[in-house]
């Protein structure tokens, strides 16, 4: 495969560009599809017109610095998986998996330590996003230490959607917003190429922040 667009890639490399080092140490692998594609205009300086065969892979992936002295920050360990629940995907003769994972990495931080778990839960179907948070909330009991859970949960914090926020709640997770953010806090609905010149935020239910016990 020709990987033509390295999302993780690039973010590093934007880092490194204004002086911040990082690097990833927790990688897993969610969605992964590959199948032909008609592109009539092409992708300038990628692409020309025509027939291709495409691929997407989906990772979930934690950054963290690598230019503190362990004395200040240290990894400790670090983990990743796919959650057991899932759903086919029917698509031109073939089923595809719609898969979603997690991450986590275990960190000494100043004498504290904790681990940070992120993921991306399923957006479509409710039974399922709220069955992967259930094993997501499983991973996070599991762990010997405090943990700070973040990422794209995909269900409004005024709990009119899916469970999957109440869920988290009832499991002893603090919203952070609520504890100390100010304003609405809204974090989605912004143009899909973050391009678009008036701000379109208009819910918060992608972004949940919480810790317990309290660091």
């Amino acid at each position: 495969t020709e990987v033509e667009f390295d999302f993780v890639g690039s973010l590093l490399a934007g880092l490194g560009a204004r002086g911040q080092s990082y690097a990833g140490v927790a990688v897993s692998s969610g969605f992964d599809a590959q199948a032909p594609g008609l592109f009539p205009g092409g992708i300038p300086g990628v692409l020309p017109p025509g027939l291709h065969d495409v691929r997407f892979s989906d990772r979930e992936v934690i950054l963290v610095r690598t230019d503190l002295p362990a004395s200040e920050f240290r990894v400790l360990g670090s983990g990743s998986a796919a959650f057991a629940a899932r759903y086919p995907i029917p698509i031109a003769g073939s089923v595809l998996e719609a898969i979603n994972s997690y991450a986590y990495v275990d960190i000494e931080m100043s004498g504290r330590t904790f681990r940070a778990l992120s993921t991306h839960l399923d957006p479509n179907v409710a039974a399922v996003q709220e069955a992967q948070a259930a094993e997501f909330i499983a991973v996070a009991d599991a762990s010997p230490f405090p943990q700070i859970v973040l990422g794209d949960f995909n269900s409004p914090a005024a709990g009119t959607g899916t469970s999957t926020y109440l869920d988290m709640l009832a499991a002893g997770f603090g919203d952070s917003w609520l504890e100390k953010g100010a304003g609405e806090g809204f974090t989605s609905h912004q143009a899909p190429d973050l391009l678009n010149d008036a701000s379109a935020l208009a819910g918060r239910n992608d972004r949940l922040v919480g810790q317990r016990p309290v660091l």
